[in-house]
């Protein structure tokens, strides 16, 4: 199935982009869900600094294999971007190497 973006939005992703502090606070799950209505998908490019300075030492790195050198590509599903960013955050934590490169929303296909 070849899936094309409805609308080709790319975005890079900060650390103080995901920090979901406040904004839990005053979204409770429930009401984004509802007000969501459907999830989303999110083409997400990740990959890991700490993989990819171990393997230029010539060392291997003591959790990752060394695929996580190079962008890899994987479909999240989300209700929104807050959802996203709090998943993101458990899936690939900052503090274990992990950058990610690039976020495009594409489109779902519709559910009759």
């Amino acid at each position: 199935m070849n899936m094309q973006p409805a609308k080709a939005k790319a975005f890079k992703v900060r650390e103080s982009d995901i920090s979901s502090a406040g904004v839990l606070r005053e979204l409770s799950e429930a009401e984004r869900r509802r007000t969501a209505g459907r999830f989303r998908a999110f083409e997400v490019c990740v990959f890991n600094q700490d993989v990819l300075e171990s393997l230029k030492n010539n060392e291997e790195h003591p959790f990752y294999n060394e695929r996580w050198c190079e962008a890899q590509n994987t479909i999240v599903l989300a209700y929104d971007e807050i959802e996203l960013a709090l998943k993101l955050r458990e899936l690939f934590p900052a503090k274990e190497g992990f950058v990610i490169k690039s976020i495009i929303e594409r489109r779902l296909p519709d559910v009759v």
